[in-house]
């Protein structure tokens, strides 16, 4: 994936220069595919075909054997030599890519690809390829093919527009004025190091989550075994529940919990959070009957550091929060330091940072 490039522009001169530099990148072109690397070559099969189903076909090659490339450089707008009919625009080619890349977007196995595509353009078009560089849904809307099936693929991502942005990656050279390849050469070199940067930020992100995923998979087989944690809230000054049970509380239990502070006691993993919940449900029906919460009370669900936790618990109790007990809208987590950064660390800890204790 990202090992070699694809070139196709008409300035011969600069492709010299572009191919120079890709190698010294060590993203060098590939010159497998005549239709993926020759204009004239592509031209020729389009007057022949009248049709791109041979160039879409070699560049679904180029990636089932290399990836996606490292970066695709085209001519924004190009004559193909097709009537006003078939290319009224002269952006046949970028279309026909944009359309390409979309429908391998959702084929499996691509779903973090990126797609790294450099245009070469004339200045009085940097106003519309910069709102594209800022907004790719922009692009993507313009295409449609006669293929319902296609269109209906195309319309279901660009529904998505953070997939469409994190997927599209679109810069650009200008075609060199007065022969002054040195400048685009220097924003080429520019545009390499950005996207060196963004795939090893992709591939870096997967090896974090395959990391997380083992060790949520251990963490569950050592904790398969555990009893889930115990839901304790003392309900009067007299009184406490246990799990949803109401008995009477020891002189010992005074010391430790506070009214209407509820503590989970023991191990929170992917095997337990469901009886865990269960159980904190259990609770406030009980507490309802007792000494009931109210809906703008402050309310604390203690997760102290001697109560075991793994990266299931962020996503499974912040949701359960958001839904289940959205009627409280006063409860906080008082997190222990130590399962503080175990979930932090845990990619679904968005899901109750707004729940986390700040300051009493």
């Amino acid at each position: 994936m990202y090992s070699k490039s694809i070139l196709l522009i008409q300035d011969k001169r600069f492709a010299h220069y572009i191919r120079q530099t890709l190698n010294n990148a060590k993203k060098e072109v590939d010159d497998s595919y005549p239709l993926l690397n020759d204009i004239e070559a592509l031209r020729g099969d389009l007057l022949l075909n009248r049709n791109t189903r041979n160039f879409r076909a070699s560049l679904a090659q180029f990636i089932k054997y290399n990836g996606f490339p490292f970066l695709l450089i085209i001519d924004y707008m190009v004559d193909l030599g097709l009537s006003r009919d078939e290319d009224p625009d002269r952006r046949k080619l970028m279309r026909t890519v944009l359309i390409a890349y979309t429908i391998l977007a959702s084929a499996k196995g691509y779903s973090n690809a990126l797609a790294n595509i450099v245009f070469l353009i004339s200045k009085k078009e940097i106003p519309l390829i910069e709102a594209f560089i800022k907004n790719p849904a922009l692009l993507v809307s313009q295409i449609k093919t006669q293929d319902e099936r296609v269109n209906a693929l195309i319309n279901t991502f660009f529904s998505d527009r953070k997939r469409v942005k994190d997927f599209f990656h679109i810069s650009y050279l200008y075609q060199p004025g007065n022969s002054d390849y040195y400048t685009e050469i220097e924003r080429l070199n520019k545009i390499i190091e950005e996207t060196k940067q963004r795939i090893e930020d992709i591939d870096k992100n997967k090896e974090e989550e395959k990391k997380q995923a083992t060790e949520d998979k251990i963490t569950a087989m050592n904790t398969q075994e555990l009893e889930p944690a115990d839901v304790i809230c003392r309900a009067t000054t007299d009184k406490i529940l246990i799990n949803g049970e109401l008995r009477e509380i020891t002189e010992e239990e005074k010391k430790i919990y506070q009214e209407k502070t509820i503590v989970l006691k023991g191990p929170l993993t992917v095997r337990t959070m469901h009886v865990v919940k269960e159980r904190i449900l259990a609770t406030f029906n009980a507490m309802a009957k007792i000494h009931p919460f109210k809906k703008d009370e402050r309310l604390f669900i203690n997760i102290p550091d001697t109560s075991s936790v793994d990266g299931s618990v962020a996503s499974s109790l912040g949701t359960f929060l958001a839904n289940t007990l959205s009627r409280y809208n006063g409860i906080s987590l008082n997190i222990g330091h130590e399962n503080l950064e175990k979930l932090k660390n845990s990619k679904a800890y968005f899901a109750i940072e707004d729940f986390v204790l700040k300051e009493l």
